[in-house]
Parts: C-alpha cells; sequence; structure tokens
C-alpha cells in the first residue's frame, strides 16, 4: 500500500505549497482518494495517477479545504472518458456533487459525459464497511462543526490499514479503538505556539481571542494527538493540517515526547510505503 500527501495544509493560507487537505492511497494500482482541497488534483497527477484509477473519494467533511478540487477532479475524469468512482462522504455530499456537477455543465457548452452524468455521492451508513477493488473502507462519526457531520476513516488492504482522522477535537474515548493497531495513523495537529502564531497576525485584538476560541475546540493538539496514537498501538504517526505559520519540527518533537512509534510530518508531495 502506497500512501501519498496530496495536500497537507489547514484553511484558505498554504504556506510553504502543502495545499488543501487531501490523502492519496494505492493498493497495486486501484486507488482511493481522502478529501480533495486546493492543489489536491495537481498533486494527483505528479505522482503518475491516471485518473480511472481512482475507485473511490471519500469526503471527511464539506469545508472547501477538504473538498473544493472535486470539479477540477470530475472536469478531468469527463476530458479522459474515464469510469466515475464511488463518492462516499457525509450528510450533505449528495447535494454538494450535483452543485459540481452544474458548475462543470455551466463552464461548458459540450455538457456532460454520460458517465459524469450519472455520477453521485452516497450519504455514509456508520454502521457499514464498505468495499471497491479489495479495498475496505469505514467511516466514523468525529466532533468538529457543529454545523455539519464530520467523518474519520479507516482503509485497509492487502493487510495493511490506514486511518486518517480529517478534522476533530480528537479523544481516547472513540479515537484509539477506531484507530487500534493502525500501521498508519494520519491525524491533523497543531501546537500552541503555531497557533499563537496564526492568531498574532490577524488585526484586532477580537479578531485574535475570536479565532482562538473558534480553532482550539474543534482541532487537536498535538499532545492529545501523541497520547491516542500511543494508546492505539499504531506504528506511525503522520501528523498534517498544519496552520500557515506551524513548524513541524516543533510538532514532531512533541509528538515524540509522549508517542514511541515513528512520527514525521507529512510533506506535500511525500510519498510513503506501508
Amino acid at each position: 500500500m502506497k500512501v501519498t500527501f496530496c495536500g497537507t495544509g489547514a484553511g484558505g493560507n498554504y504556506a510553504n505549497d502543502r495545499g488543501g487537505s487531501s490523502v492519496m492511497i494505492d493498493q497495486g494500482g486501484d486507488v482511493v482518494l481522502i478529501d480533495c482541497g486546493p492543489g489536491a488534483v495537481r498533486r494527483v497527477q505528479q505522482a503518475g495517477v491516471q485518473f480511472g484509477q481512482i475507485k473511490a473519494i471519500l469526503l471527511t467533511h464539506l469545508h472547501y479545504d477538504h473538498a473544493v478540487s472535486l470539479p477540477e477532479l470530475f472536469n478531468r475524469f469527463g476530458r479522459m472518458g474515464s469510469d466515475p468512482p464511488r463518492i462516499l462522504g457525509p450528510k450533505g455530499i449528495g447535494d454538494y456533487i450535483e452543485d459540481c456537477m452544474r458548475l462543470i455543465t455551466v463552464s461548458t457548452s459540450r455538457g456532460l459525459p454520460e458517465h459524469l452524468a450519472a455520477l453521485s455521492g452516497e450519504s455514509v451508513d456508520l454502521e457499514q464497511s464498505y468495499e471497491v477493488a479489495g479495498i475496505v473502507m469505514k467511516a466514523m462519526e468525529v466532533p468538529h462543526d457543529p454545523d455539519i457531520q464530520c467523518l474519520s476513516w479507516r482503509i485497509e488492504a492487502g493487510g495493511s490499514s490506514v486511518v486518517v482522522s480529517g478534522d476533530l477535537k480528537t479523544n481516547a474515548d472513540f479515537m484509539v479503538p477506531f484507530a487500534a493497531d493502525a500501521d498508519l495513523l494520519i491525524h491533523e495537529a497543531y501546537s500552541v505556539q503555531g497557533l499563537d502564531a496564526l492568531v498574532k497576525g490577524m488585526p484586532t485584538e477580537i479578531a485574535r481571542e475570536g479565532a482562538r476560541r473558534k480553532f482550539a475546540p474543534t482541532h487537536s493538539e498535538v499532545s492529545e494527538v501523541a497520547k491516542v496514537a500511543q494508546a492505539a498501538r499504531v506504528s506511525r504517526l503522520a501528523l498534517t493540517h498544519f496552520v500557515p505559520a506551524e513548524d513541524e519540527e516543533v510538532l514532531v518533537n512533541s509528538a515524540q515526547e509522549l508517542f514511541s512509534g515513528d512520527v514525521f510530518a507529512a510533506l506535500a508531495g511525500e510519498s510513503v510505503e506501508i
């Protein structure tokens, strides 16, 4: 199983060409894409993946930094005549995919290719596992934005397992069982220093305090992530979803104090073998 980080940035600022959130899993040439944030399509192309290889697209949630590049991806499918992937995601995914199709339609006079016209999004059944091309996928609902449903995903194939946290306020009660014994846990993380740097550049004290109050309760501080990884006995921990001024070295060093396995900061375009 080959895991490629197509984007590792958070929000609207993608420092150091991090791009928006996106992870690609390749199992013997069959590909599952988790999230599709800004810049993801370019990274998929750079990895040498043909769009017809993408058998499933999994969405953790519908915030733009995780999903805004789907129309671009679908347009590529249309131009290349590839069979459409299965699309699974949170509540609202069906309407979102319909809106993507409408956007493509208004941008071309040729209309939608037949295989894209039938494309649809499926709201995930949390009690069910899904399988495409021998790759098994299961979702768990997690706390992030109270106004939308947010998911973590576990992907298993060829005896290996990868867990992608999505955005969340992590908690050992639900995350440890879900990530138990995974070969790789890909988890969003921020450091106190990174959050301080993020809010420091905001124009007013009201904006700074508002951002801090909103961010901390909906995202995962790195020490809590490391505790989850240790308790879940995962083999490797990849930290991702970096705020613009985040220092990856600080994140890794903080995690290593509490997690005894291999830990690294995911870099956009980087691939690892599981």
